[in-house]
């Protein structure tokens, strides 16, 4: 049997995302700028999906959820190379 190994890992956290930074928007231009947050809000969308499926599939098993409620309710999955 053969387990292949990742270079990279991903990993859901929960954070906001932040924002493009002037100097690279004006390189970019608005149509360009306009489509990557279009992009990047999907991929979170896509994120948040996941993870309130997989809260919902916990409370099912009867798994207590502690959520920390100080944060946004906003997660993003990020991958961590070796």
């Amino acid at each position: 049997m053969v387990h292949l190994i990742t270079s990279t890992q991903s990993v859901v956290i929960q954070k906001a995302r932040g924002a493009i930074a002037p100097s690279r928007q004006l390189l970019l231009g608005p149509q360009i700028i306009a489509e990557l947050q279009r992009h990047m809000e999907e991929e979170d969308r896509i994120v948040y999906r996941r993870v309130t499926a997989e809260r919902a599939e916990a409370v099912t098993r009867g798994v207590q959820l502690v959520v920390d409620e100080t944060r946004p309710d906003h997660y993003m999955e990020i991958q961590i190379h070796d």
